[in-house]
């Protein structure tokens, strides 16, 4: 965790311990540098100097050896006055100079940070400087001090500073100063001889965990105190942790790391960038006091400040997720409460860090859980995907409670929970739910029904939510043993709860994918109208998987033969319950349902592919109706007539297959009527077309004249126009409607039907029309064909082998044909080993089929294919034709942004088609897109971008460690050239990412990127790449500075930004509170010139910091907000608005005890508000009504205008609670007023 930028990365598991009140301080001589003060070298140096004497050579040597108290003990040997005179020199070397900036601050935060919950303070000096005695009476708490040798024990009743190798006195009295531990000799009393210092260190590390402060590297004091600690360690005491903050360079960090380890001490290292320049670890220190002190709130101010930026370009020396989520952890839940009620919501890319398994068997006792003693290495997880602690974990049981399968929330959970209800609009979280199995907790359960009910999303997602909390959304398939059903069935028979299972076991699901969108698809997908196949792809599944093995599996038993006929019912309402998940999806209704495209033939039949499982229903359903014809023929009459009174197509195809399959089961009549119901729909569909013609053909030979006739009669009638598009072609109508004519008439007369004289005119006449034609055959029984297709419309399944596969590529290597659709890429995503292998064996024959690889490379670039198809044809693409990739492009590049997040082992691969992409881009006609930000997510310039950028982002990003000489600048260079308009799409992406650049290497992002923001000399270019900041802006005052001139400007081009404009108001008054890097004259212009809705922005900022600053409420209230208003925000009447005056409300309502000002000041902005009711609610909560009714009064009076159509009950609590906290305002001629309206809308007041 990381208090400040480019600070320490302070350990998680130290912070918890110091939650706990398990740290101790141990305090060294670095953080007395602010006043003055030396090290120990630089103290050596002082006292020879206050003795007037040089080191002799042995001296020398020892000070070059660093080893600082033998050098004394051979000076106080040495010099005349020996101890005496050493020890009054040391006295005046170490006055310090309480006049420099900062001289007690270090002081000040560890005696903060030294105090545990109790207020007992714990804290260890090694220093003899007083500057703890100053700094005690700064922060109103001088600590009591123990003085060396008299220490106290180091256990629960130790309460105070401990002065462990003594304190200097006031005046230089030599009794005390000859107890200062400073030379060999005093040390070797101290830890070797009397020990009684080795023994309360001793006693510390068994107790607690201590971090040493301000000590370097070889330090004797850090010497002598590991040695006392090796020698516990070697009698058998358990090992404890040590931590200890050092400086170090770039150079040497790893280095300096080791050695610390090497000592047994864990390091918290941080930058020194020149000698003796701590600034880094005296900034940590106290930022996290001032956290520490403030408890949750301080946690709270880190999760209000990054809250609303994306959790994208965090460097090592910028760990800002580090600290969203150490604060996040806070177990009161309050930080967690603070992220989810932040305005505007934070972005759902969150999720991504608070799922990322970043912690480990160290962390469990930050989680409330206490952890094994042998720590588990393997074990890993996340904020949102972690163990129970004791208290809320389920228990182990072999029978499980209702509501007993998960474990009970924490304090945090609930409000991560009511974040993500923010997104319910998002397809993304829907899919993250579904990918981690579907299942809800039985909490969010209950948020989420709460939420869909009072807030919902749009319909089409509402839909999905709703399948979701149901159960029927498939995550994982569930555990059946077909076999060891088959046995017991076998042996018992079809028994009541055989049935059961097999019900729950072939249950219909839905699952749901990400959907891909092609070039010409709907652009916003954010369409309130959007259907749930609009959103995510949705396709019907079963509970279980590999269903058809299972049935096979019991085709060959005798039991489940003599058990169909009982399965009847349950296999039509297993069939049925598929198809209302369809409709739920709007997938499916009483004209469509695409069943004929998974199972041509309800039949058996070799074109019936059994590529999905649920297709096993419409097995199990045939089977068992033949089977009921068999044993009980009435039962099976009746199921088919209940079957015709089903809405979905799927039963009329049922309805022809048994009409069909048993003639003597049914009439003549009965059959007619039902292939001419609803006008002859049926005839005609595509949906039940193969049934339809089996049918045809079946009662060819048994029709009757007056059947006969009228039957040919519906046919030459032709199909039903609404059958075609309104805008098909009227000759390709016509066309199409004399080939279904042709085909109908055939199947009657040529299977025995005797022709009318009128169907035997039509037959010449279509054989005259269309002699090119060929006879009909079984295939144009079916819309859907596996293998070659006919001279119209079909839909072509693919082949099952391999060898069959390429024979198809070859035969259908287009996708885009109007008689022609197949399941290709329903094939490439379900078999990536043939599909795969079918493409490489036509690349070795240079065929390359565009439209075949684009289908392969969208359904590959799923999540759990993209690795995969990486490592199997990255080189295969590498050396395609040019022509070819140019009409692959943007699903190449859709699928290198997939397989960019994890192909570091091959970034050569990488960056290759990164290059060709580009280079094929280059051509693009330039334009100005109305949607800059969707344009460049979607153009494949933008998807490459988004894979070099994750790239460098996971190749290790320091500050100022530069972009060097290789791929990165090389490709972020060619992104950067203007001349070329297609690379507006990337550049945008690098404007997002600038923090970053400019991080790690200025000057280059000075040069390329930064002038992109300029409006005077590129608008175009500089609304591009403002959009892209905008789209999560950082506050970076170093950024900013470098762009004055351009960031003040974008106020002036507010309208350009669209959606993010507020954005850029946000920003700009953050910058303006922080008081940096511009001029209050700057910001106060910046301002002015925003307009009505960015200043609505700028007063909701400051809402938000006040609301966040909880009890340091007045304080924010006086030192940001107040100065703002009075020097920045433009005074003219002219901005005056009821949307600006009902932000400068709300401002002031949060403003909390400093209400009276704040309405003091704001008040002449006020007016009457259309919808006052949040106004007065927040009064109300706020009770600002009871502790100031004046300000309260005249507010109100103010925003609730005469023409106010309705009052509600928060209105009417104002009033009552301004007419019991001040009774004589009820005589006001304004309380008067409102009290009249009140009682005119029937509330009463008394």
């Amino acid at each position: 965790m990381q208090f400040i930028k480019n600070g320490p990365d302070v350990p998680e598991k130290l912070l918890q311990a110091h939650e706990d009140g398990k740290v101790v301080f141990f305090c060294g001589a670095g953080i007395s540098y602010p006043a003055g003060l030396p090290g120990f070298r630089g103290l050596v140096d002082r006292i020879y100097g206050n003795v007037g004497e040089s080191r002799t050579a042995i001296e020398n040597a020892a000070f070059d050896r660093g080893e600082y108290d033998t050098t004394i003990s051979l000076l106080e040997n040495r010099v005349m006055g020996g101890r005496t005179a050493v020890r009054s020199a040391l006295h005046a070397a170490l006055v310090p100079d309480l006049t420099l900036p900062g001289a007690t601050q270090t002081h000040e935060a560890l005696l903060t940070l030294g105090r545990n919950r109790l207020g007992i303070l714990r804290l260890i000096t090694t220093n003899f400087d007083n500057l703890f005695d100053v700094a005690g009476k700064i922060v109103g708490r001088p600590p009591e001090s123990f003085l060396a040798p008299l220490l106290p024990v180091p256990k629960n009743r130790w309460d105070g500073l401990v002065y462990l190798h003594g304190k200097l006195p006031v005046s230089p009295v030599h009794p005390e100063l000859e107890r200062l531990v400073i030379s060999s000799g005093d040390f070797g009393l101290a830890y070797l001889t009397e020990r009684w210092a080795a023994r309360f260190v001793s006693e510390l590390f068994r107790n607690h965990t201590v971090c040493f402060v301000g000590y370097s590297l070889n330090d004797p004091v850090m010497r002598y105190m590991m040695d006392a600690l090796a020698a516990d360690q070697q009698l058998g005491e358990a090992p404890t942790e040590v931590y200890a903050f050092g400086g170090t360079t770039k150079r040497d960090h790893d280095r300096t790391a080791d050695e610390w380890k090497a000592k047994n001490v864990i390091p918290i290292l941080y930058r020194t960038p020149g000698k003796n320049d701590h600034t880094a670890l005296h900034r940590t220190l106290q930022a996290w006091a001032e956290t520490y002190r403030d408890g949750v709130r301080g946690k709270e101010a880190i999760v209000a400040r990054y809250a609303g930026l994306a959790p994208t370009g965090s460097t090592k020396q910028d760990d800002f997720v580090g600290r969203m989520l150490w604060a996040l952890c806070d177990p009161s839940g309050l930080p967690a409460k603070t992220f989810s009620d932040a305005k505007p919501t934070p972005s759902l890319a969150w999720l991504e860090a608070f799922d990322e398994n970043r912690f480990r068997h160290r962390d469990l006792v930050r989680f409330g859980v206490t952890p094994s003693s042998v720590e588990d290495k393997v074990l890993a997880f996340s904020l949102v995907a972690r163990p129970a602690p004791y208290l809320l974990a389920p228990w182990m049981r072999l029978f499980r409670r209702f509501g007993d399968s998960s474990p009970r929330w924490d304090n945090v959970m609930p409000h991560i929970a009511r974040w993500l209800l923010n997104h319910l609009d998002d397809p993304v979280l829907l899919l993250k739910a579904v990918s981690d199995g579907g299942k809800l907790q039985d909490n969010f359960r209950y948020f989420l029904q709460a939420e869909l009910n009072a807030r919902p999303p749009r319909p089409g997602m509402k839909i999905l939510w709703q399948l979701l909390l149901a159960g029927l959304v498939s995550g994982t398939s569930i555990w059946f043993d077909p076999y060891d059903w088959l046995k017991r069935l076998d042996a018992a028979g079809l028994t009541p709860l055989l049935r059961l299972e097999l019900r729950d076991m072939l249950a219909p699901r839905l699952r749901i994918r990400q959907a891909y969108r092609y070039e010409g698809d709907d652009p916003k997908p954010e369409n309130p109208d959007s259907r749930p196949g609009d959103l995510v792809d949705i396709e019907l599944a079963l509970a279980i998987e590999h269903a058809h093995s299972a049935l096979d599996a019991f085709k060959g038993s005798s039991a489940w033969h003599a058990a169909l006929p009982h399965l009847l019912d349950t296999a039509t309402a297993l069939l049925i319950d598929a198809f209302d998940l369809l409709a739920q999806t709007r997938q499916a209704d009483s004209r469509y349902d695409h069943s004929y495209w998974q199972q041509a033939a309800i039949a058996e039949h070799e074109q019936n592919q059994k590529y999905r499982d649920w297709t096993v229903l419409i097995e199990l359903l045939r089977d068992s109706w033949v089977a009921t014809t068999e044993s009980t023929p009435e039962r099976a009459i009746l199921e088919v007539r209940r079957w015709a009174g089903i809405r979905y197509p799927i039963f009329r195809r049922f309805v022809f297959f048994a009409l069909a399959e048993r003639r003597n089961l049914f009439e003549m009549s009965e059959t007619i009527e039902y292939l001419m119901a609803e006008e002859g729909w049926w005839l005609w569909s595509i949906e039940t077309q193969r049934e339809a013609m089996v049918l045809l053909r079946s009662i060819a030979p048994e029709l009757d004249a007056a059947a006969s006739r009228r039957l040919q009669q519906a046919i030459m009638s032709g199909p039903p126009r609404e059958m075609y598009r309104d805008d098909t072609d009227p000759v390709d109508v016509k066309r199409m409607m004399d080939r279904e004519i042709g085909l109908r008439l055939s199947a009657l007369l040529d299977f025995g039907a005797k022709p009318t004289t009128s169907a035997r005119r039509r037959m010449a006449e279509l054989s005259a029309r269309y002699p090119d034609r060929r006879s009909a055959s079984e295939r144009d029984d079916f819309p859907v064909w596996s293998g070659d297709a006919g001279e119209w419309r079909q839909i072509s399944m693919t082949p099952a082998t391999t060898a069959e596969l390429i024979d198809w590529l070859r035969a259908h290597p287009n996708a885009d044909d109007i008689r022609l659709q197949d399941d290709w890429r329903d094939r490439c995503r379900s078999d990536f080993e043939s599909t795969s292998e079918a493409l490489r064996r036509l690349a070795e024959e240079d065929r390359w089929p565009v439209d075949r690889w684009s289908q392969a490379l969208q359904a590959w670039s799923e999540p759990k294919l993209a690795d995969r198809s990486w490592d199997s044809m990255a080189q295969l693409l590498i050396g395609a034709p040019e022509d070819f990739l140019e009409g692959i492009r943007r699903t190449l590049a859709w699928w290198v942004k997939a397989v960019g997040k994890t192909a570091d082992g091959d970034r050569p691969s990488l960056f290759f088609l990164v290059r060709k992409i580009l280079a094929l881009s280059k051509k693009d006609p330039a334009q100005r897109d109305d949607e800059p930000l969707f344009s460049a997510i979607n153009h494949p310039v933008g998807l490459v971008t988004e894979a070099v950028i994750s790239a460098w982002f996971r190749s290790g990003l320091e500050d100022n460690q530069g972009l060097g000489e290789g791929d990165f600048s090389a490709i972020f260079g060619l992104l950067c050239d203007t001349t070329v308009p297609a690379y507006r799409h990337g550049r945008l992406l690098l404007a997002q990412h600038v923090i970053s650049l400019f991080r790690v290497d200025r000057a280059w992002t000075e040069e390329h990127v930064l002038p992109l923001f300029d409006w005077e000399v590129a608008p175009d270019e500089a609304r591009l790449a403002w959009t892209g900041y905008l789209w999560s802006p950082r506050f970076y005052p170093s950024l900013l500075a470098a762009i004055r001139r351009q960031f003040l400007e974008t106020s002036k081009h507010y309208s350009e930004l669209d959606k993010l404009a507020d954005n850029h108001a946000g920003l700009l008054t953050f910058a303006a509170i922080e008081g940096e890097p511009f001029s209050v004259a700057e910001f106060r212009t910046a301002t002015a010139a925003l307009p009505e809705s960015g200043l609505v922005r700028a007063l909701t900022v400051l809402t938000d910091g006040l609301r966040a600053a909880g009890d340091k409420r007045q304080e924010y209230w006086r030192n940001r907000v107040k100065p703002y208003w009075t020097r920045i925000w433009p005074k003219s009447r002219a901005i005056g608005t009821p949307a600006i005056a009902g932000a400068a409300a709300t401002m002031a309502i949060a403003a909390g005890e400093e209400f009276q000002e704040a309405f003091s000041i704001v008040g002449v902005w006020l007016e009457a508000q259309p919808f006052p009711g949040h106004l007065l609610r927040q009064l109300h909560e706020a009770g600002h009504c009871i502790k100031y009714p004046n300000e309260a009064l005249a507010m109100i009076d103010v925003i609730v205008g005469p023409d106010i159509s309705w009052v509600g009950e928060e209105f009417t609590n104002c009033l009552r609670e301004i007419g019991a906290a001040a009774p004589e305002l009820t005589g006001d001629s304004r309380y008067l007023r409102l009290e009249t309206m009140a009682r005119r809308h029937g509330s009463k007041i008394g």
